[in-house]
Parts: structure tokens; sequence; C-alpha cells
């Protein structure tokens, strides 16, 4: 078995808006990490695996705004790179030239860099995206949670860098059967961030307007105070057959997950994920929404992203989430029994057991090379 030499270092930079300096403690613990995703599906079993094999950590979060907290960079054999975003532009480049900085300075000490690469950032045409891109250039290895994100950048990978794909993994504990409707009532969820409320509020008046009438519905939404406050001016907006539809507004909270989103899936009838294949910024997007969905026994209507795609057995996708809706409720029962059947051949991949042995295998990989 390869393991680290005695007490060797994986240094992971992180970037939390809320906490500066080493936050290996706050972001070590997994109930802590209920509004960065990311890490819980992405830095934390990466972290885990390579601990398996003899590494210590350090969760750095790097703010250019306290240049002091570059000194606690320490000689580190590996560093890991989560995913680096901020919601201003001031923070984008409070967390960019922070970072670069820590990266460039792990580098010429001769660390191993490897970038996990989880959204299409170079299409942003902004500070974020100008970070990655030189990221890519000192990065050794890049991880993707897809190959359709991962195809996306090959004109970017410099010669001699290698990349990995390894899925996220379900955040359900344990796959649920899909529910039967009754009353004619079909519970419907959509969640999300508050960057992906836009594509659900573009839906709404068509599916209001033109759902079919032999069901009432329940729209449980579920995401952040700020989203909620956004989906309700669109509600408000909405004309006409309403008193088909209950909207359930459910506040996301950050120290309930993943229980609060496990218990909200399982409620639920229909998961909606509606997205714009158009959009460069959506490309490559990760399978984890819909696989918790299917995990959860929602019977999954989404668009039609490229990475969706590798489930289409088990979801519906298309451009017109009324057209899906109605086509999953006049036939719930038929899409219910093909869930069940294929469900666990087409999830099998996005075990964390799996996930788990992937990253094994990938540190292997880099201490052998």
């Amino acid at each position: 078995m390869v393991t680290a030499p005695k007490k060797q270092l994986l240094t992971a930079l992180a970037y939390v808006i809320d906490a500066k300096g080493d936050v290996t403690e706050k972001l070590s613990d997994p109930s802590k990490l209920g509004s960065v995703a990311s890490a819980r599906l992405q830095l934390l079993p990466a972290i885990r695996a390579a601990n398996h094999l003899g590494f210590n950590h350090k969760i750095l979060s790097l703010h250019a705004s306290q240049p002091e907290d570059l000194e606690l960079i320490q000689i580190s054999q590996i560093t890991l790179i989560g995913k680096l975003s901020a919601n201003s532009i001031e923070g984008a480049r409070d967390m960019a030239l922070a970072n670069i900085a820590a990266v460039t300075r792990l580098k010429r000490l001769g660390s191993k860099v490897i970038l996990q690469y989880c959204d299409n950032a170079f299409h942003r045409e902004d500070r974020i995206s100008e970070l990655y891109k030189d990221i890519f250039e000192l990065s050794d290895y890049i991880v993707y949670p897809c190959e359709a994100l991962q195809q996306l950048t090959k004109t970017n990978i410099r010669k001699g860098t290698k990349t990995h794909v390894i899925p996220d993994p379900w955040q359900i504990t344990q796959p649920r059967e899909p529910r039967e409707i009754s009353s004619n009532k079909v519970k419907i969820i959509w969640y999300g961030s508050n960057k992906n409320i836009i594509y659900l509020q573009r839906e709404l008046q068509n599916l209001i307007s033109n759902s079919s009438p032999n069901y009432s519905y329940e729209l449980t939404i579920l995401t952040a105070q700020y989203a909620l406050e956004e989906i309700k001016k669109t509600i408000g907006e909405l004309k006409a057959a309403k008193s088909k539809w209950l909207f359930r507004l459910v506040m996301w909270q950050i120290k309930s997950q993943p229980t609060q989103l496990e218990h909200e899936i399982q409620s639920a009838h229909i998961a909606i994920i509606p997205s714009d294949p158009s959009d460069p910024l959506k490309a490559g997007v990760s399978h984890n929404r819909i696989v918790d969905a299917c995990r959860g026994g929602c019977i999954v209507i989404a668009s039609p992203m490229q990475s969706y795609k590798d489930l289409s057995d088990i979801a519906l996708l298309g451009d017109n989430m009324t057209t899906l809706l109605n086509e999953a409720t006049s036939n719930y029962p038929k899409y219910c029994k093909n869930l069940t059947n294929r469900r666990e051949r087409l999830l099998q991949r996005f075990d964390p057991r799996v996930n788990e042995l992937s990253w094994l295998n990938f540190w292997k990989d880099c201490l052998e090379h």
C-alpha cells in the first residue's frame, strides 16, 4: 500500500467569506458546512482519503485584506485547491490576490498542485475567471465532477497537466421509494442556490397556466432567504390559475444540512431542475442535484444539460418544464417503476464509498509520479 512519508502535509485552499486564516477545525466538521456544498461534496472527501494515506492537513481561507495569513503556509507535499467563489467584486479581488500568491508560494516550495474545478469559470470574464486561468497554469492535476466539464476545458490545459473525473457523492443516506400521489395532489420540490433561482422564475408562469387541471400542486422551494424574497416577488406577479398551486417557501437551514435537504426531497413526488443549456456558465454542471432527487425517490424533470444526459434513463429531460410535468403526472406509475428498476445501477458511481476509493487511487497516483 502506498502511504505518505511521515508527517507530510496537505494544504487545502478554500474561500470562506466570513472566516479568515486557518479554518481547519471549522471546515473539517461536516455539520458546519451547510452552505458550503462544494466543501462537503468535494474538498472533505478528498482530504479524508489523503488522511487514510498518512497525511496531516490544514485548510486555509486566505484574504488579501489579511496578508499576514500567508505566513501560515508551510512546506506541503500537496496543495489542494477547493472551489473559490465570492459574491462581490471586492470579495473576488480579495480572494484572487491572496490565493494566487499562496499557490505560487506553495508551488515554489515544491508542492504538487491539485485543482478541484467544479464550475465553468472561464466564461465569467471577470476576476474569478482570471484567477482560474492562472491556477490552470500552475496545476499538476485537475479534478472534475463530470466529463462534460472536463471536455469544456481541454484547450485550457497546459501540457503535462493530468486530468481526472471524480463524480460528487450523493448526500441522501438511504434510497427511498417513490411516493404514491393521493387525492390528485402533486408535491413538487425545487432546491438550489441564489444563482439558480432565475431559472425557476422563468418557468413559473408557464407551469401554473398550462399544467394539467386534473391535479392540484404544492411546490416547495428550498433555498436561501435572499432567493425566497426574489421568488415571492415573482409569485405575486403571476397571472391566473394560481388556485391550483400552493407555494411552500422553506429557508435553507445551514446547520441542518444535509438532513433538511433529505427530509424535503423525501416528502415530494417530483423534483424540478430547470436550467439553461445555452448558458456557458451552466455548462458542465455537476450531477449532484439530479442524483440526490432520484435517490430520494423523486421523479426528476430537468433541462437537457450535457451532464444530465448520462442519467436520461431515470429522468425526464427537455426544454419545456410544463410539458415534462404533465407527462410525469399522467404516467406517474410508469416512471416510478422505471426509477426503482434502474436507479441502483445508474447511481452506483455516485456512492460515497466509490468516491472514497476514487480519491484513494488518485492520491496513490500523485505519490507515485
